[in-house]
């Protein structure tokens, strides 16, 4: 399940996204978080490490001037603390990795959940002020490349959005359609392997913008060299 959850510092202790409590003159963070409860009771955490831009990763000073334009997409609204990496949940020898919304985006971050030893993906989210547009669409497509990317089947819980199951190659299951009640069910398969894009990560992608970047610096300077020559 989600939750908002708050962590308090001491004076000097603080993170760089940290509150001033002027009661007591302590910090505190507070979390959008993933929690498991396990059936011993036994409580795991992950903080959200991907934060909306504008909406949760806004400095204070920032989204006091210009909170006019902010949105409001539920939950705490300003800066909020921020996890380190994705956080992988254990239960009766089978292992989760809880995604939180915006973190579906990034693939090298779910692939955090998948080298901490992830056998299949579960992507919480509130897609409700959305409402009936393309928007919980895209965000349960994009949830599908996730799956192809590291092989793990997904459950994906959203509320007012799209909810369903998607397998290890990107087939979509069963689903719950927008602003529908109900519950599905289904078994989900569970997998230790890991993809060269789960080892590595994005350094094809970032390898690429570097050789695009040079290519282009090269373009350049040949035709300033270029031109410099017809000059003279």
């Amino acid at each position: 399940t989600g939750a908002n959850t708050l962590r308090r510092y001491e004076a000097g202790a603080q993170t760089r996204t940290a509150r001033y409590n002027r009661l007591d003159g302590s910090y505190y963070d507070i979390f959008n978080t993933a929690v498991g409860i396990d059936s011993a009771g036994r409580v795991s955490l992950h903080h959200k490490g991907r934060l909306v831009i504008g909406v949760e990763n806004t400095p204070t000073w920032v989204f006091d001037v210009l909170k006019f334009l902010v949105i409001d997409l539920g939950g705490t609204l300003g800066q909020i603390g921020m996890g380190q990496h994705g956080t992988a949940f254990g239960h009766a020898g089978a292992t989760v990795g809880p995604a939180i919304c915006y973190e579906g985006l990034y693939g090298d971050f779910c692939g955090d959940f998948v080298r901490r030893g992830a056998q299949f993906l579960a992507i919480i989210s509130n897609d409700g002020w959305w409402g009936d547009t393309p928007g919980y669409k895209h965000l349960f497509s994009i949830s599908r490349l996730r799956a192809i990317e590291h092989r793990r089947a997904i459950a994906r819980s959203a509320n007012t959005g799209r909810s369903g199951f998607i397998s290890a190659r990107g087939d979509v299951g069963q689903t719950l359609g927008w602003e529908q009640r109900g519950v599905i069910t289904a078994d989900v398969p569970l997998s230790s392997q890991e993809t060269f894009y789960t080892r590595y990560g994005d350094y094809i992608a970032r390898i690429a913008e570097y050789v695009l970047l040079l290519c282009m610096l090269y373009f350049v300077a040949y035709r300033v060299k270029r031109r410099n020559y017809l000059v003279k």
